[in-house]
């Protein structure tokens, strides 16, 4: 349990409260809203399971890389840290050095790094590597800020599950691309509000100056709504054919194909460990996705 809880990143938490709460939130209001939407429980339940655990899985593949990288930076410092320890301590880290060996290879940092060290000795070299994965350690985020992620990434899963619950109160052939204007107007109300909010929420002030980069953001932020548009629509048309409560969780799925780019296009992963981890949990994904699919009406 030790190995594991020093297995598990601190990015887990947030992306399983906002993908997994927004599966958990679109399927129960579409299987209680929506009747005879889930036609094989038993099966939506499983494929809801087999999500959650593959977006854990695919998070922690992306903390687990991290925790890796640490570990080669910290095998990069470790000559400085150890000449600076020597320095102070010359006697004891001299003999310490003639009796034992340090942990100089990936494996044995990654060993060390995961907290499963008991094996090797306190010398010069490992407690200068303690040290760096200490500091490493100490540079993440506090509990307070942890406790505020989660808690805006459990808002986040509730609202992005619900997004296209109103559509059920439309007529039908409101449903799909109409509805899309609506949305579109509801965007352009809410988002100088919410960004202004947000801005002065962050700088802890109200004032007038909102840090605006047209010439370098307007682009990149028009093809974002552009492709996020095409997404909704797709998420609309889905829903209208299949309903909320399948449409919405399998469109967590996506989690995966994001990953797969932050691979293709930098190279996020690269160990064997998170790449091992990763598709894990994409077949955990893809299969929980199967299983809600196959729980709708023939």
């Amino acid at each position: 349990m030790s190995l594991l809880s020093n297995w598990i990143d601190l990015t887990v938490p947030p992306l399983l409260a906002r993908c997994g709460t927004a599966a958990l939130v679109s399927f129960m209001f579409g299987a209680l809203g929506e009747p005879g939407s889930i036609t094989d429980l038993p099966a939506a339940l499983a494929g809801i399971a087999c999500l959650l655990t593959g977006i854990a899985l695919i998070a922690w593949a992306s903390g687990l890389q991290r925790k890796i990288a640490a570990a080669a930076e910290c095998q990069q410092q470790l000559p400085q840290t150890i000449e600076a320890d020597q320095s102070n301590n010359s006697a004891t880290a001299d003999q310490h050095t003639e009796q034992h060996t340090a942990p100089h290879t990936m494996p044995e940092l990654t060993e060390l790094l995961l907290g499963n060290n008991t094996q090797y000795p306190r010398d010069s070299a490992s407690n200068g590597l303690q040290q760096c994965l200490g500091r490493n350690r100490n540079s993440r985020s506090p509990s307070a800020t942890m406790l505020a992620g989660i808690l805006l990434a459990l808002l986040t899963g509730v609202f992005g599950g619900l997004i296209l619950a109103p559509m059920d109160y439309v007529s039908y052939e409101c449903r799909g691309p109409p509805y899309q204007a609506g949305v579109a107007l509801g965007v352009l109300m809410a988002a100088p509000l919410v960004t202004y909010l947000v801005h002065w929420m962050q700088q802890r002030k109200v004032t007038s100056n909102l840090p605006v980069q047209l010439k370098a953001a307007a682009l990149p932020g028009i093809l974002a709504g552009i492709i996020w548009t095409a997404g909704i629509v797709a998420n609309m048309l889905a829903t209208q054919s299949i309903g909320l409560a399948i449409a919405y969780p399998v469109m967590q799925a996506g989690l995966f194909v994001a990953g797969l780019w932050g691979i293709v296009l930098y190279s996020e992963l690269y160990s064997l460990s998170p790449h091992l981890v990763y598709w894990t949990g994409g077949v955990v994904v893809v299969s929980g996705a199967a299983l809600i699919a196959r729980s709708g009406p023939a």
